[in-house]
């Protein structure tokens, strides 16, 4: 392929071997005849030889795990073969996601002998959670004078899934609620029945079993009248996260996205949970995404959770209408639900009390502020209309999280740093109230 500056100069000479010629400039039409002819020369010799052989590189790509956790290091080897009966001149690249950082060989020069074999090996490490593709590998060559380009693409793509972080959930857990939340068994959702704690007594009723007698209490008032001990039992609940998986939570820079620092948070408040031997279930809901795994307990529900965000990335459009019905349609139990959204467009939202919106169960709307996730603005007219934006969808949304107050659904407007306090105090809150 000639590229623009080759049509230019092929233009310019036969422009300039025309106009010598119609002057009668002899000493000028043998230059641009000369001239035209190395620049032609160059450009098909190009194309019959190193454009042609180029296409015979055979190139084969394995990547070492195709399931990782973010930050974790991923080894790739290319093997490139020359096939064909010539020496090859190539440079290469491994197309790659703005997420992933890289160290190695992923690019480069390489000079192949007819039958020869040449590994180049690097590292990949993704800077965010979600399924992304690895390819393809691209390979290219010039002539000596840079007016023709041939490219070649060698290889499939392959795919890489990433999963959250250790560290970024447990560092998660330390530094936004106390440890002790964490750590400690929080058994307090409690029912009064014939359970294993003792709660007190109550005057005996005709049904009663008589083997809950509380005999060290017989005859106190008057010689005859009895009394029936009371126990407590605790129950675990079942706790469900809806979260929206929409594109609205594509905020952010490849270090630092909602989606990310959200999914992040999720899993270390499900871990505390857990620990507490309640279930914990999700939903990731959207146009495009609906993902529903059923409350379990113990690690398994946290592995299932982080197995499904990171084969999917955040796409289609959030409504929350469809998010209760599809909480209607699959939460049976009873459960202390938290939907989390940062409710993008809330412009489009109708505050009317819609049936819809009384499913029967414990929903907390925590609604999370983009404003920390937003790209800094390269200048001050960027900064002040970016500042303008943020502030009336804050107005919007505060509105929005009002008018569920008002029908029965409780409703806070969080950043990244208290969302996660805020859950946990509605959690415990839940526990004793359920």
């Amino acid at each position: 392929m000639i590229r623009k500056t080759g049509f230019a100069l092929l233009s310019a000479l036969v422009f300039g071997l025309i106009g010598t010629t119609l002057l009668g400039y002899s000493d000028a039409i043998l230059f641009f005849v000369l001239l035209t002819f190395v620049v032609g020369f160059d450009i098909i010799l190009f194309n019959v030889t190193l454009a042609s052989s180029i296409s015979e590189i055979s190139a084969e790509r394995e990547v070492m795990k195709s399931y990782l956790r973010k930050g974790q290091f991923n080894d790739v080897l290319i093997k490139f073969t020359n096939n064909s009966r010539r020496p090859v001149d190539f440079s290469y690249f491994d197309t790659l996601s703005s997420v992933f950082r890289t160290k190695g060989e992923f690019e480069g020069d390489l000079h192949l002998n007819p039958g020869e074999t040449v590994e180049r090996r690097y590292s990949i490490s993704a800077t965010a959670i979600g399924k992304y593709e690895v390819g393809p590998i691209i390979m290219y060559a010039d002539d000596p004078l840079h007016l023709a380009l041939v490219t070649y693409a060698a290889s499939s793509k392959d795919e890489v899934k990433v999963a959250p972080s250790t560290s970024d959930i447990f560092s998660r857990r330390s530094e936004r609620v106390s440890n002790l939340l964490y750590t400690r068994g929080l058994h307090i959702s409690k029912k009064v029945g014939q359970g294993y704690n003792f709660y007190g007594v109550r005057e005996y009723a005709e049904n009663d079993d008589f083997r809950y007698v509380a005999w060290s209490r017989y005859g106190l008032q008057n010689g005859e009248d009895l009394y029936i001990k009371q126990m407590e039992e605790e129950r675990q609940v079942n706790v469900f996260f809806v979260i929206d998986y929409s594109e609205s939570v594509n905020q952010g820079t490849p270090e630092h996205l909602l989606f990310d620092s959200l999914t992040a948070q999720v899993i270390a408040m499900s871990l505390g949970m857990l620990k507490n031997h309640d279930s914990v279930g999700y939903l990731l809901t959207s146009s495009e995404h609906d993902v529903y795994l059923k409350p379990e307990r113990g690690s398994r529900a946290v592995d299932k959770f982080e197995r499904a965000i990171s084969e999917i990335k955040p796409g289609g459009t959030f409504s929350i209408d469809q998010a209760f019905r599809k909480m209607k349609e699959r939460i049976k139990k009873q459960a202390i639900i938290f939907m989390i959204t940062p409710f993008a467009y809330p412009e489009e939202f109708r505050m009317s009390p819609d049936p819809q919106f009384q499913i029967g169960k414990r929903i907390n709307l925590v609604i999370v502020s983009r404003a920390g996730f937003v790209p800094e603005a390269t200048d001050s007219v960027d900064k002040r209309l970016i500042l303008d934006t943020i502030e009336r969808e804050s107005k919007a949304v505060k509105g929005i999280s009002h008018f569920f107050n008002s029908i029965g659904i409780r409703s806070l407007v969080v950043n990244e740093k208290n969302m996660v306090p805020y859950i946990m105090s509605e959690y415990a809150y839940g526990k004793v109230t359920q």
